[in-house]
């Protein structure tokens, strides 16, 4: 993950990350059949990780002087509350515009 940074940078790898994350709600969107899900979650395993880490990353080197530990801390609990909320909120919508909104939000 550190040479994908280091090539990239940072900014990059963000915006490769969410761009992956808008391809897979389109694939979730358009599922027909079980198997179909397996590119979307070849997306998720290779970008999850590289998003959180640079996410952290980034947040850690914007942070102001003596608030490294409270920005970081801040980040990944926004990021880990933001993953919970998705199941309340696909209850009362079909899948398929669940996904394709979620997608546009990114």
């Amino acid at each position: 993950m550190f040479q994908i940074t280091k090539t990239i940078g940072v900014d990059g790898v963000l915006s490769v990350s969410l761009l992956s994350y808008i391809l897979r709600l389109v694939i979730y969107a358009a599922i027909r059949s079980p198997w179909e899900a397996l590119p979307a979650e070849i997306v998720r395993g290779l970008t999850f990780g590289t998003f959180w880490s640079s996410s952290t990353y980034y947040v850690y080197s914007t942070s102001p002087k003596g608030l490294t530990a409270t920005m970081v801390t801040m980040d990944n609990l926004h990021l880990s509350l933001s993953l919970l909320q998705l199941p309340l909120l696909q209850s009362p919508v079909p899948h398929r515009t669940f996904f394709l909104l979620f997608s546009y939000r990114y």
